[in-house]
C-alpha cells in the first residue's frame, strides 16, 4: 500500500515524526505539492494525505487505485466528495483537533483589539518620557458587559463563546443548524 503525503510543511517544519505512517504502508511525502505536480504524484497511491492541497476528480481518476483520502484539517473543503463518494473512495477528516487553539488565537485577537496591546507596544520604550508612564492616545475597552456575535456553532464557536461568557460578555450566535439568539 502507498500513502503519499502531498504538503507535510502545512503542519510541522521537521519536527514531526512522520514515521509511524510507514506501519501502514511505503509512505512518500512532499513538503508542498504545485497543483500541476497533484495528479503525477497521487498516481498509484491507495492514500492520500493533504492538508490545503486540492484533491479533484481529475487526480481520482488518475489514481485508479485509491481507497482514502485523508485531510490533515477540521474540514474537507479541499477534497471533491462527490467524486470520492462516487467512486468509493473513503474520505476522513480530523475533527476537532485544533478547537482550542483556534478559540485561544481568537481572542488573543479579540483582547489584542479591545487593549490595543499591538499599538501600545510600539511605544513601550517611550512610556518612561511621558509624564504619566504611559499613552493614553489609544482608547481602549473592557470586554465585560459587551456583546459578542458569534456566526457558526460548532465547536469552535462555542468554545469562543464559552471563554465571552467568563469575561462577562453577552454572547448572541447564528448558526446554520440552530435559530439566532442569546446563549
Amino acid at each position: 500500500m502507498t500513502i503519499v503525503f502531498l504538503d507535510s510543511s502545512t503542519l510541522h517544519s521537521g519536527e514531526l515524526d512522520l514515521s509511524p505512517l510507514s506501519q501502514h504502508g511505503e509512505l512518500v511525502t512532499y513538503p508542498t505539492t504545485s497543483p500541476e505536480e497533484t495528479a503525477m504524484r497521487c498516481a498509484g497511491a491507495h492514500t492520500i494525505i493533504s492538508n490545503k492541497v486540492v484533491i479533484s476528480e481529475e487526480t481520482m481518476a488518475a489514481s485508479p487505485e485509491l481507497k482514502q483520502i485523508i485531510s490533515c484539517a477540521t474540514g474537507v473543503n479541499q477534497i471533491d466528495t462527490e467524486a470520492a463518494k462516487s467512486r468509493g473512495i473513503t474520505v476522513q477528516n480530523v475533527a476537532g483537533y485544533s478547537t482550542h487553539a483556534v478559540a485561544q488565537h481568537v481572542w488573543s485577537m479579540i483582547l489584542s483589539l479591545a487593549s490595543k496591546t499591538h499599538l501600545l507596544d510600539r511605544e513601550s520604550f517611550k512610556w518612561p518620557d511621558y509624564p504619566i508612564f504611559t499613552t493614553l492616545k489609544y482608547l481602549i475597552f473592557e470586554v465585560r458587559g459587551k456583546t459578542l456575535g458569534i456566526a457558526g456553532l460548532g465547536d469552535i464557536g462555542q468554545a469562543v463563546a464559552d471563554i465571552g461568557k467568563c469575561f462577562g460578555m453577552e454572547i448572541i450566535s447564528w448558526s446554520a443548524h440552530t435559530l439566532p439568539g442569546a446563549l
